[in-house]
């Protein structure tokens, strides 16, 4: 059995760098993830203590053209705020390390 985190990389966008000003923390994560998962992901990942977790749903946009054609301009996504207590900082760049680290740590445990 193997077990994915339920974050999938950080938002790194310009209102999400001031937000890290502040102590916001901007993550995509995946759709069925709640808050108490990614509460508990980012306390295992970086190991510091988290105060609260908003999400927010994007809903995916679509266009008509023609008569019965439909396109797709914008996919369904789910984003989490995470603040910190303390003030702590982390480094949301660090995921990509921890995501290959822990997806070799399944494979030794399977074995």
């Amino acid at each position: 059995m193997t077990t994915y985190t339920k974050l999938i990389k950080p938002v790194l966008t310009e209102k999400s760098s001031v937000l890290q000003a502040k102590g916001i923390y901007t993550f995509f994560v995946r759709k069925d993830a709640t808050k108490v998962e990614i509460k508990n992901e980012i306390e295992k990942i970086y190991g510091k203590t988290v105060k609260s977790v908003r999400v927010q749903i994007n809903p995916k946009k679509i266009r008509l053209l023609g008569k019965n054609k439909i396109m797709t301009k914008r996919s369904l996504k789910k984003i989490a705020r995470v603040t910190l207590k303390n003030n702590d900082t982390i480094d949301p760049n660090k995921l990509k390390d921890n995501k290959k680290t822990i997806k070799k740590d399944n494979i030794k445990t399977q074995q």
